[in-house]
């Protein structure tokens, strides 16, 4: 392809000579639409198709078949702007035409190639078969008759109509633009096909209405209370016209029912509006799906590990304003999930288009959302998504005050994605006290494989600090009674350094040794915290007086009184934490192997076993009682304790960490698992098929029986979803007296290792498997407070969609498993 002669125009005579154009750098992988753009680059994949273009419909090639809509739009911006004269009709012209001529003939190609590139996208657009049900059953299927969409007569035969479609007689700017896609009404009434219907219209003020947070749980169809609670919410409002007219769509789910999810556009008058999926569990219907509807671009994503789900439940809604909202679910796009089950989603204000001098990184929140949102979508490294990527960069997020805690498959080094996400946040934000131990509530529709019961490994670990001399003589000598804190007055004529606030009572010790955790030696750093209490007890012995008497010769003997004083010195361990620290390349992160409140009392005596004091783990006892080498140093056998359990170790501990954690570090707060029982989906509006969103298995659950014992009941009576069983997942911290909240986090994200990710404890790294999107709502960015109120009979109360507190389960039940539906 001759470049250099397209770039000239050989037909300008013209006072005025065009200059070359440079070549984008980008080449065919540009995604840009800027006018600006395509006259100061030239673009060899674009030129060369509309060198080849005759009329009608761009010839793309197959190979940009996944851009065929973004090229599309870009031979529209080139066309209408002129900004490139096609070889075919240079070739065409002869070389006596005068410059008048000349002029008049290119505007008469161009004003005929106009018109048709526009009635191509309307006339493929109108061609759709729009397809919906006409029964909607309460399975995971829709069937019923399928109404066409009359279709217009060819407007495209004559030269004639081609002129009159080119008469201005158009003036709106939407008509205007050549990637316009205009709206369809229904030509069916929505109440025939979908049983709870909201009225049209009036979103946007119940949107408004529900700042600051903006949650919403979906309308359960059998529990009619639900029907009219301002924070209920059909899939019909996401698309309500009072919120804009919708331009086009990103769906990013895991399960995707196509026909139940284009009929929803259908009755929202989008079935021609450009609509992008991106789902996780294969369907055949999905993989054709661009075949029958053009303006639909579905795509599969492959997943590295078998263990893995692309379990996103994600919405960017772009309207014709350029401004977007983004929606994230715990729903899938099928009609069970919207029906009777409790779902939630979090549904972003308005975030309206910026300047067009604006950079990509302006319009960003204080919660650093739009930069995460666009993080997360090129992990993808999809061209599908390029679109919405540049939407998401052109629009202002500052209203946002929510985190986006996401996952992604692969090893993160790190703290942007799963667990290590959300505890570097709450490490940051989260104001709950730490001596207070709130409990940490975990909501979830299945639960993951843990292992066996958490057992203790305890090996005895023979820590030895030195004394110095004057040490060592004051504690062999000095008698100041311990329990009445004589003080020590030091005087001195110089000062040193020594750091930051010290903690009175704390003897900090490290040490750096190796252990085996699941088979693999690890060099780490322990951290011993030990805070010590002396007392001094003591025994008075009394021996009588006798007095002897003899008149002869006069003798008087006299045995005297002798006191004699037994000193034992006690020493008390009364709190004691240990704090295991990985030794990573990129950061020092901090995790608790355990907490511990018990006592251990050490006598003096060497291989004394019998002064061992009942505590929560008998097991946690001296070796042996050393109190003879006080010259040489002091010597504590004391016990290693490890923990081989994610849910009670990374997952308890980075959904517990808060701001200005101490440094004792106490025992771990209480773990409440709210898992619907058998008795629970017994009584649910859909009986025993209501347990078919919850896939915790009969063989899991033998394997962990002990979990039992974390397990609360499904309740929400407040609610009204007591028997809507819950597919929604959310995280809580909550005030011992349940009047208060922490922090709210809404995900898609189960209690899974695959959705949190394991820390590797040889390099750090924190490996996930799957796909997950949530929100995390801190109260000092959402009401500029500490915490949240929970009582309702409070100003911008948040609602929780479940009964505070958890009920637990009974000695009789057992949780549901999906076995009992086959």
């Amino acid at each position: 392809m001759n470049t250099s002669y397209k770039r000239k125009n050989p037909m300008a005579d013209d006072n005025k000579t065009k200059r070359v154009k440079k070549e984008c750098s980008y080449g065919d992988k540009c995604y840009r639409k800027n006018p600006a753009h395509f006259r100061e680059f030239s673009h060899a994949h674009l030129e060369s198709i509309l060198d080849s273009h005759t009329g009608g419909e761009y010839k793309i090639p197959p190979k940009y078949s996944l851009e065929r809509e973004m090229i599309k739009e870009q031979l529209e911006v080139i066309v209408e702007k002129q900004l490139y004269q096609p070889k075919t009709q240079q070739d065409n012209l002869q070389p006596e035409i005068t410059k008048d001529s000349q002029e008049k003939t290119n505007n008469s190609t161009l004003a005929e190639k106009k018109p048709e590139s526009k009635e191509a996208i309307v006339k493929t657009s109108l061609k759709l078969e729009n397809k919906i049900p006409s029964k909607v059953e309460s399975g995971n299927k829709m069937e019923g008759k399928l109404v066409d969409v009359k279709k217009p007569e060819n407007t495209t035969s004559s030269s004639a109509q081609k002129e009159k479609k080119e008469t201005p007689a158009v003036s709106s700017s939407k008509e205007k633009a050549s990637d316009y896609r205009p709206i369809v009404p229904p030509t069916r009434r929505i109440e025939s096909f979908f049983k709870v219907v909201a009225p049209p219209g009036k979103m946007a003020a119940k949107h408004a209405a529900s700042a600051p947070y903006h949650v919403f749980y979906t309308t359960i169809t059998d529990a009619r209370e639900t029907h009219r609670q301002p924070y209920s919410i059909t899939f019909q409002e996401i698309l309500d016209p009072s919120l804009g007219e919708l331009k086009c769509s990103l769906q990013i789910n895991f399960m995707v029912e196509v026909g139940w999810l284009l009929a929803q556009y259908y009755f929202a008058g989008y079935s021609n509006k450009k609509l992008t999926i991106l789902y996780g569990e294969d369907c055949s219907d999905l993989k054709t799906i661009s075949q029958k509807k053009p303006h639909v671009d579905a795509h599969y994503i492959t997943m590295p590990t078998p263990f893995g789900k692309h379990h996103t439940k994600m919405m960017i809604l772009c309207y014709e304003d350029g401004s977007l909202r983004v929606v994230i679910s715990t729903a899938n796009l099928y009609i069970d999930d919207w029906e009777n089950r409790t779902q939630g989603l979090w549904f972003s204000p308005s975030c309206p288009e910026l300047p067009p001098e604006a950079m990509p990184h302006d319009g960003e929140s204080p919660t650093m959302f739009k930069r995460s949102l666009l993080k997360y979508l090129h992990h993808y490294h999809l061209a599908a998504l390029t679109p919405y990527v540049e939407r998401v960069k052109r629009c202002d997020f500052s209203k946002i005050n929510v985190f986006l805690i996401a996952s992604v498959p692969g090893s993160h080094f790190d703290l942007e994605w799963g667990l290590t996400r959300a505890g570097s946040l709450l490490r940051q934000h989260c104001r709950a006290p730490a001596e207070q131990r709130w409990p940490l509530v975990a909501q979830a529709s299945s639960l993951g494989s843990y292992g066996k019961e958490p057992k203790l490994l305890l090996s005895h670990l023979e820590l030895e600090w030195g004394l110095t001399r004057a040490g060592s003589l004051l504690r062999q000598h000095c008698r100041a009674p311990a329990e009445q804190r004589w003080p020590l007055v030091a005087q001195a004529s110089s000062l040193g350094s020594y750091g930051k606030v010290p903690k009175v009572g704390l003897v900090k010790y490290n040490y750096n040794y190796n252990y085996n955790y699941n088979y693999n030696y690890v060099q780490l750093q322990l951290q011993l915290q030990l805070q010590l209490r002396t007392t001094t007890t003591t025994t008075t012995t009394t021996t009588t007086t006798t007095t002897t008497t003899t008149t002869t010769t006069t003798t008087t003997t006299t045995t005297t009184t002798t006191t004699t004083t037994t000193t034992t010195t006690t020493t008390m361990i009364t709190t004691m934490a240990l704090t295991i620290m990985a030794l990573t390349s990129t950061a020092l992160t901090t995790m608790p192997i355990t907490t511990m409140a018990t006592t251990i009392t050490l006598g003096p005596g060497v291989g004394d076993h019998s002064r061992r004091v009942p505590g929560p783990w008998p097991e946690l006892q001296p070796h042996k009682n050393v109190f003879s080498r006080w010259r040489h140093g002091s010597i504590i056998y004391l016990c290693k304790v490890l923990f081989q359990l994610w849910l009670t170790g990374d997952f308890l501990h980075h959904f517990t960490r808060v701001k200005d954690q101490p440094a004792m570090i106490t025992q771990p707060p209480e773990l409440k698992l709210i898992y619907p029982s058998l008795e629970n989906v017994r009584q649910s509006h859909d009986d025993l098929l209501g347990g078919g969103c919850l896939p915790y298995s009969a063989e899991q659950h033998t394997r962990q029986m002990w979990l039992r014992d974390f397990l609360y009941q499904w309740r929400a009576t407040h609610t009204g979803r007591d028997k809507a069983m819950p597919h929604i997942k959310s995280y809580l911290r909550t005030s011992p007296d349940n009047k208060m909240a922490a922090y709210y986090l809404l995900t898609s994200g189960n209690i899974s290792k695959a959705a949190w990710g394991t820390i590797n404890k040889g390099n750090g790294a924190l490996r996930i498997m799957s796909y997950e999107a949530g929100v995390l709502f801190l109260p000092t960015f959402v009401i500029n407070k500490d915490f949240f109120p929970l009582d309702e009979s409070e100003k911008d109360h948040l609602v929780i969609p479940y009964d505070l507190p958890p009920t637990k389960y009974t000695s009789d039940m057992s949780p549901w498993v999906s076995d009992y539906l086959q």
